[in-house]
């Protein structure tokens, strides 16, 4: 009872009747922390700091220099992770890879290409059965001329449905 009242903050002591509603409020504080944090880890996979600045790079690099937050960089972490896995590239060769291809796009097709464009693209086109160096090729040249995979594309992808629209299918 007493480590109770400390962490409370009192240092008079508490009368019995009391002692319930110190402990209800204290359990349902300890509830909400721990619903809070679980739903975050649940957000974003665990990444070291390494991956972690990996991802923040990207996302700076997106969104010229903005920093990015943990649930900013989630929709990065599924396709450059499917494409490390498929392809057996270094994670630092990928990034650099990555923000090239993304480079070269936005040049040659007079458009915007950010670095996450190009890894769900990538990673759309592997899922689909690409071979990796296929796979950038095709990401780079439909990334130049406007072709993108739809959201309902990069799901159905995603889950390994038997039939997705083709590219430019937008219907």
């Amino acid at each position: 009872m007493i480590a109770v009242l400390a962490i409370r903050g009192h240092t008079r002591s508490v009368s019995f009747c009391r002692w319930p509603a110190i402990v209800s409020t204290m359990c349902v504080t300890a509830l909400v922390v721990l619903v809070a944090c679980s739903s975050v880890g649940a957000a974003t996979p665990k990444l070291n700091a390494v991956q972690l600045n990996r991802f923040k790079a990207l996302y700076a690099i997106d969104h010229q220099g903005a920093r990015a937050t943990t649930t900013a960089i989630r929709p990065y972490v599924a396709p450059f992770e499917t494409i490390v896995h498929s392809c057996g590239t270094a994670r630092d060769g990928l990034t650099n890879k990555v923000v090239i291809v993304a480079q070269q796009a936005e040049v040659n097709g007079g458009r915007v290409v950010s670095a996450l464009d190009v890894l769900q693209h990538v990673s759309f086109l592997l899922q689909k059965g690409s071979t990796c160096p296929l796979a950038f090729a095709i990401a780079e040249s439909n990334l130049e001329a406007g072709i993108m995979p739809t959201p309902a594309q990069l799901r159905m992808a995603r889950e390994g449905s038997d039939w997705v629209p083709p590219l430019g299918d937008n219907t």
